[in-house]
């Protein structure tokens, strides 16, 4: 996580809100598709 605490320090610095390198966005597409993989596998949280 040292890259992305880098990155954080950057945004915040350049006044910010998300970086442009990994958007919001971004990071939702990445959680469905870890989502769509878990619900595949079987694979179930507490949460879930």
């Amino acid at each position: 996580m040292h890259f992305q605490a880098l990155e954080v320090e950057r945004c915040l610095r350049a006044g910010l809100r998300e970086s442009p390198l990994m958007t919001f966005q971004d990071s939702v597409e990445q959680m469905e598709i870890l989502d769509e993989m878990r619900r595949q596998l079987g694979v179930r949280l507490p949460g879930d």
